[in-house]
């Protein structure tokens, strides 16, 4: 599954995304990303 996390804002932003619970189309799993003022990040979860 892939996940973008976007920040609309004019500062960078520090995010800690997590699937939720009883979430079960990919395993558990916690990232900590940080987001570019006005950009994305984008990262796969699961095969």
């Amino acid at each position: 599954m892939r996940v973008v996390a976007q920040n609309p804002t004019d500062r960078e932003v520090a995010a800690t995304i997590k699937s939720g619970a009883g979430y079960s189309r990919v395993p558990a799993f916690a990232k900590t990303v940080t987001v570019p003022a006005a950009g994305q990040v984008e990262f796969t979860v699961g095969g």
